[in-house]
């Protein structure tokens, strides 16, 4: 029991330290010295003025430029489309004096190449050919009067021709050949 009235007087007898007196001769530190300070300020304020240069105004004159270019692009344009507003008024009228009728009277050209090569090429030799309009003339040689008739037949069957008028004669050099006049049907018309 003796120790615990020992323990017991100690805690009576806690004393709080208190400073009374103030040293001056002791100089106090702040946390920032004006020596540090300063240095850090001019670098913070110099990466605030590189970021706002490259980062902000380098953009703002990109920007700038890009819009300059857009806005003459689109004056370009603008004068390009004024120019041609009048463009279908001017092929209606240059179509009527070049082209009134012509897409819807005559056929493909492919379309002509195919029917030779299907019926002509397989059965004789062709010396010359010429287009005009809805007329087709040949001169065909190394054919007899039957492959001619055969010919003339298998023409008439296609829907495209119209006719086929055969013309035998012999050449200069003694050969006999065939001039073949083909007429097709108006192509807006289907044929037959």
């Amino acid at each position: 029991m003796a120790t615990e009235e020992n323990s017991a007087e100690k805690k009576d007898k806690i004393v709080i330290p208190t400073k009374t007196t103030l040293n001056l001769c002791m100089k106090e530190k702040s946390v920032i010295s004006p020596a540090l300070f300063v240095p850090l300020l001019v670098i913070v304020l110099a990466l605030a003025a590189v970021i706002g240069y490259f980062g902000v105004y380098k953009q703002f004159e990109r920007v700038k430029i890009a819009q300059a270019e857009l806005d003459e692009a689109e004056s370009h344009l603008q004068q390009t489309l004024d120019k041609m507003s009048d463009y279908d008024d001017v092929q209606k009228r240059y179509n009527q004096y070049n082209y009134e009728g012509f897409d819807s009277t005559i056929y493909d050209s492919m379309v002509i190449l195919d029917l030779l090569e299907r019926q002509i090429y397989p059965v004789s030799t062709v010396r010359s050919i010429s287009f005009n309009k809805n007329l087709i003339t040949l001169e065909l040689s190394g054919m007899t009067a039957d492959d001619v008739a055969t010919l003339v037949v298998k023409l008439s069957e296609e829907e495209i021709v119209m006719k086929s008028e055969p013309r035998t004669y012999t050449s200069e050099d003694g050969e006999e050949r065939v001039s073949l006049r083909i007429t097709l049907n108006d192509a807006d018309k289907g044929g037959k």
